[in-house]
């Protein structure tokens, strides 16, 4: 219940323009805005101020936000946990550092440090290195090549195939060549560890009340159906219920794993899984989020809630459900959920 009641407040707050709550975010954190260019043109970082962006860039909608904005949000999470520094190592920023190297930096020093979580060892600063290699990749310079391969063969295969994402990216001939290698040495086998019917996380901005409580660690789910014409692909809701390429899926955010119910869903109920999602196939996203699991419209949790309970499967119990404003989050089932690594 203290979780709805604060919900309703927070809802009543958000009746105010989208411009103050811009500015409400902008002056309750320490580190202000960062220009997008200045992330990809390798500018140093003005210490202790960081860039200013224009009036309005907050967006009203997890569905506007751009990939620009995403690494934005990283790049500036990432300060803010080096200046909290917590479970994190980090030596101190160079007023000649650009972002690239920051987030480099930050990853080689703490990749070898994770702290322990009670769900497989997975946990919020395995989600924030993994935040920082996608970065990488949106950034684009060749010298991160080196840090991703070299981390490569002991990452996990969400890890990796943030990394190979990471390196798809990356305009360089060393980038190339390191995935060229990986591809030979079986890259395929990263993919092919997802099962029919598994929910995928990743990372998401979502819900007119993004401005004043940011991000969750996981903010969007989708379904892997398996392989058509030999392309991996998954159903998710994202303005509609549509099927994309698995490709695309973990190119346009950071891509926490795949996971499953504890039990996992036998083969019978993955197949009804999927029927259910491509029964679905082009129904309207729920932009209020009051009909999550439908009929006729969803948000990406509700589709997935509703797709395996439609196979006798419950992800996240009922008491996270109150079929109003905004109850279920994609980081409630992450949590719920339990890793299919192989």
């Amino acid at each position: 219940m203290k979780k709805y009641l604060v919900i309703s407040i927070m809802i009543l707050s958000v009746q105010g323009s989208l411009a103050q709550s811009s500015e409400r975010l902008k002056s309750s954190s320490k580190i202000g805005r960062i220009n997008i260019e200045s992330l990809q043109n390798g500018a140093e970082i003005p210490l202790p101020a960081l860039y200013s962006k224009a009036e309005g860039s907050v967006q009203a909608n997890d569905l506007e936000f751009s990939r620009e904005y995403v690494l934005e949000q990283i790049v500036k999470e990432t300060l803010e946990i080096m200046e909290k520094k917590g479970s994190f190592l980090m030596s101190p920023i160079k007023t000649t550092d650009d972002f690239s190297q920051v987030l480099t930096r930050f990853f080689e020093e703490n990749y070898n440090s994770l702290s322990p979580n009670k769900i497989a060892g997975v946990s919020n600063d395995r989600l924030a290195l993994i935040n920082v290699i996608w970065a990488l990749g949106e950034l684009g310079k060749p010298e991160s090549v080196k840090t991703i391969v070299k981390a490569f063969p002991s990452a996990d295969q969400a890890m990796r195939l943030n990394m190979i994402a990471a390196l798809d990216k990356i305009k360089s001939a060393e980038a190339a060549a390191a995935l060229n290698k990986i591809t030979i040495a079986g890259q395929d086998k990263e993919f092919g560890t997802m099962e029919t019917g598994d929910l995928l996380f990743r990372k998401g901005y979502f819900g007119l009340l993004n401005p004043i409580i940011k991000a969750q660690p996981v903010g969007h789910v989708a379904i892997y159906i398996g392989k058509e014409n030999g392309e991996p692909m998954v159903i998710h809701s994202w303005l509609i219920v549509e099927k994309i390429t698995l490709h695309k899926f973990i190119h346009n955010r950071p891509f926490y794993g795949n996971y499953t119910t504890s039990p996992k869903p036998s083969i019978a109920q993955r197949n009804k899984i999927v029927d259910y999602l491509v029964s679905q196939l082009g129904k309207l996203y729920s932009m209020s989020h009051l009909s999550q699991k439908g009929p006729e419209k969803f948000d990406c949790v509700g589709l997935a809630e509703a797709a395996y309970e439609s196979a006798g499967l419950n992800p996240t119990p009922n008491e996270f459900e109150s079929g109003w404003g905004w109850p279920l989050t994609p980081t409630e089932q992450y949590e719920h959920t339990s890793p299919n690594f192989k």
